[in-house]
């Protein structure tokens, strides 16, 4: 029965007994090794194929038939020359040769040989790898594209601060300057020398505070993002802001209705709690002094979850918004432009830096404003999974 199956396999298959005699060929075989079963049927394996005349072969061959164990396998990598086949262009095909125990109705063991061609499955691995490689190359060329796009982002942003820092930085030295040269001509009047003199100590710590705040922006935060519970975060900086500016802060859900602080006290977003801080300080602090001057004093800290429609991704957007003056567009287009400010004695640096900080940890500000109306800040930070 198993002589007839042998026929029906698409596979080359042979068998032999423990002597290494052919006992049959199949046609599949005959046609992959050019050997015609006429020739081997009856005839030592080791007489056309060498290498199962050695002694490591036959004795693995022999323990596999005596002790009836499991197939033995050889790979097309270390035994391709153990049983060469061949494509019909007369390339070697790629295969792996098993050997298994098989009895046949009676007491004696025999071997049985199936020789699988895997060439396809070969070309299509080599294929798969290539194709890999070449994702990878890409993977590369964009990640590196990318870096040189942030450095030069970078650069640009540094070559913005030191123009607009050198700017500053020589104002306020004229100053010194002036200041200097009117106290020399004041030495006889106290009052107006000490005047002179506060007004070089005002400008040098002005001058100060900003290096510091630059410092600041140019330096990478080794800052670790964690998973936050974002009311209560919010609730602990509106207690600190309005500790430490007597200004109230209402905290307001914007999310649909329905769905109150209390259902959603455990919502999660990952971040830096420090980086945040800072943000919303800086943040908080442009609100209040956008509604000093206004009849509606009133400022408010809401947050929303972002709508994955709009490509997103899980984000949860933080909202500061007042009722002040507002901006018109001309004047919120360039809002986050270091040194660009419209109100007197400000640098014009802190939404610059708080931007800056939000990228580092995949968030990012936006503004929307209308003049006479007011400013509403939306900062998106990624949602915790």
């Amino acid at each position: 029965m198993l002589l007839n199956v042998l026929e029906q396999l698409p596979l080359g298959a042979f068998l032999f007994n423990r002597e290494l005699t052919v006992l049959q060929w199949n046609w599949v075989i005959e046609e992959w090794s050019r050997v015609s079963r006429k020739d081997i049927e009856g005839q030592p394996l080791q007489e056309f194929f060498q290498q199962f005349g050695e002694p490591r072969y036959r004795q693995d061959i022999e323990d596999c038939l005596t002790n009836r164990s499991s197939p033995l396998l050889f790979s097309p990598v270390l035994h391709k020359s153990l049983l060469p086949t061949f494509n019909p262009d007369g390339s070697r095909r790629t295969q792996v040769i098993t050997i298994s125990p098989c009895t046949l109705g009676e007491e004696e063991v025999y071997g049985l040989v199936t020789i699988q061609d895997i060439s396809e499955l070969t070309r299509a691995s080599v294929k798969l790898q290539q194709a890999n490689r070449r994702i990878e190359q890409e993977v590369e060329q964009r990640i590196s594209a990318e870096r040189r796009a942030a450095v030069s982002l970078r650069k640009e942003a540094l070559s913005k601060l030191t123009t607009g820092f050198s700017h500053i930085i020589n104002n306020k030295l004229q100053i010194i300057y002036n200041a200097t040269e009117l106290a020399e001509k004041r030495v006889g009047n106290p009052e107006e020398f000490n005047t002179q003199l506060e007004r070089i100590r005002k400008i040098s710590q002005e001058t100060g505070k900003l290096s510091h705040t630059l410092l600041e922006f140019a330096r990478e935060s080794h800052d670790l993002p964690k998973d936050i519970l974002l009311v209560s975060f919010l609730l602990d900086v509106k207690a600190s802001f309005e500790s430490s500016s007597k200004f109230p802060l209402a905290l307001c859900d914007m999310n649909a209705e329905g769905e109150s602080l209390q259902t959603l006290e455990n919502i999660k977003i990952h971040f830096s709690p420090h980086a945040l801080r800072r943000i919303l300080k800086e943040v908080l602090n442009n609100a209040r002094e956008a509604t000093l001057e206004c009849e509606e004093r009133s400022i408010q800290l809401g947050w929303k979850i972002a709508d994955p429609a709009h490509g997103e991704g899980r984000q949860i957007i933080i909202t500061v918004d007042d009722k002040g003056e507002g901006m018109d567009a001309s004047i919120s287009s360039r809002a986050f432009d270091p040194f660009f400010t419209t109100r007197q004695g400000r640098n014009g640096i802190g939404l610059t830096i708080a931007n800056n900080i939000a990228e580092q940890f995949g968030g990012r500000i936006r503004l929307e404003s209308r003049q006479g109306v007011g400013t509403t800040v939306l900062i998106h930070v990624p949602q915790a999974v």
